[in-house]
């Protein structure tokens, strides 16, 4: 079976728009495309166009380090002209992670390597019920005659009617009152924390009430992430060589690997633990600034939940 590959530069902030507009580079005029990979932890070391700045220990603090979104059934829909649900599992075949300069005022001299972690949740019984049971509340309330209005309203749903389906995003994050995704809908409901619903928080709400017990967590020890689980994932490395001003040659190597994950929803996260370093010296004088470039190979898609 043929697979699709998706490639997208992280190329805003949180705070950006549903939607971003690129030179397509010989293949039509300025163009449109769904904002599928989004930064969703504003940090200290993200610029507002999406450039990753180094760590200057080599360690983003746990609680605060740059994190994304992937959306593939935005990019999807993009490559495929038509609109593909996230309510499916997404077959996915091939990851890669890339190092990228930054053209700005800085000289990208300097070298970098940047390491992490990127995960997903590949469904299970209780993650679908979950998902599931929401899905059908989020329905019946838009269902209603007093709520059906606020089904188009741009206050109360993010997509001012254009897509009729329930999107979600993925993570728990510090700035819960984010869109992860683009045309993510609105949480109405007060047992799901924060403003969008995530996939994240509708676990943690069906654990919850299926767990009665301490904390919510099961009591045998090695079985403490809820009945929905802790999600699957893979570690990477990816390195970018700058000449510098007296040498010949760059050298990049980025991070690919073939896999055989089934994503549920199309989503997932990237999230970036640690850099290189430089010297402590160099602190203020100058820091490069780098595009990360992600690549999906998403074989296909289905199992509607």
């Amino acid at each position: 079976m043929a697979i699709h590959y998706a490639t997208s530069k992280i190329v805003e902030a949180p705070d950006s728009t549903n939607t971003y507009t690129f030179d397509s580079s010989g293949f039509g005029a300025t163009k449109v495309a769904p904002h599928w990979i989004r930064w969703v932890e504003n940090t200290a070391h993200v610029g507002s166009d999406g450039e990753l700045e180094i760590d200057w220990d080599g360690e983003y603090p746990a609680d605060n380090s740059p994190l994304c979104v992937i959306d593939l059934s935005a990019a999807m829909s993009h490559i495929m002209g038509r609109q593909i649900a996230q309510n499916q599992t997404f077959r996915v075949k091939y990851i890669q992670v890339s190092i990228q300069n930054h053209n700005d005022t800085l000289d990208n001299s300097e070298s970098a390597v940047f390491n992490g972690r990127v995960r997903w949740y590949s469904p299970t019984h209780h993650r679908v019920e979950a998902y599931q049971a929401f899905r059908k509340m989020w329905k019946a309330y838009y269902q209603s005659s007093s709520a059906h209005s606020l089904f188009i309203d741009p206050d109360q749903y993010a997509t001012q009617g254009e897509y009729k389906g329930l999107r979600v995003g993925l993570v728990e994050t510090a700035a819960g009152g984010i869109q992860q995704v683009p045309y993510q809908s609105r949480d109405p409901f007060t047992d799901i924390d924060g403003i969008y619903p995530n996939l994240q928080y509708i676990f943690d709400a069906y654990d919850e009430v299926t767990i009665p017990s301490v904390d919510n967590k099961p009591a045998n020890a090695l079985w403490t992430s809820g009945r929905t689980g802790y999600p699957e994932g893979i570690e990477f490395q990816t390195y970018l060589k700058n000449a510098g001003a007296n040498q010949l040659a760059a050298q990049g190597e980025p991070y690919q690997v073939d896999v055989d994950a089934d994503v549920m929803c199309g989503l997932l996260a990237v999230n970036f633990t640690g850099s290189s370093t430089q010297s402590d010296i160099l602190e203020g004088l100058f820091q490069d600034e780098y595009r990360i470039s992600i690549t999906i190979g998403v074989e296909g898609w289905g199992g509607d939940f």
